[in-house]
Formats: structure tokens, C-alpha cells, sequence
């Protein structure tokens, strides 16, 4: 099921920037408003940001569209 929503996703990715980016953010943040310029002002620019978005995990997300945890440290690191 996972591979469908990230299959799904991607081909969003590819037709529409923004609203990939808000689907894998869950938000209208600064990524979002940076992806609808960039995709303003070049349809290619816009794919490419949305694409490192979608291949950019997010460390403080709990669990991501793609299926990442958090970076967590060893028990023995403080």
C-alpha cells in the first residue's frame, strides 16, 4: 500500500509541485509558498524542488509519507 501512495505522490510531484509538497507537509508552509514561486516562475524548477522535498526527510516528523521515523540517538549517547 505504501508503494502506491509514493507512486501516487511522485506522478503529482510531476503534474502539480505545490500540491505535492502540501500533501507530503501536511501544511501550507514556506515550502509550500517557495514551490508554488518556484512553479510560477518555471515548471521544471518547481518539479525539482518538489522532488527533494518528497526525497527529504524530515528528522522532527514523526512518520513521513515515505515511512521514516525520527532520528533518535543511541541509549548510550547522551
Amino acid at each position: 500500500m505504501g508503494g502506491v501512495r509514493q507512486c501516487a505522490i511522485l506522478i503529482t510531484a510531476f503534474c502539480f509541485p505545490p500540491l505535492a509538497v502540501m500533501i507530503v507537509r501536511d501544511e501550507l508552509d514556506t515550502y509550500f509558498w517557495l514551490n508554488l514561486l518556484l512553479t510560477l516562475l518555471g515548471w521544471l524548477p518547481g518539479m525539482i524542488h518538489a522532488i527533494w522535498i518528497l526525497f527529504n526527510r524530515n528528522p522532527l516528523a514523526e512518520m513521513d509519507a515515505w515511512g521514516y521515523g525520527p532520528l533518535t540517538r543511541p541509549a548510550a549517547i547522551v
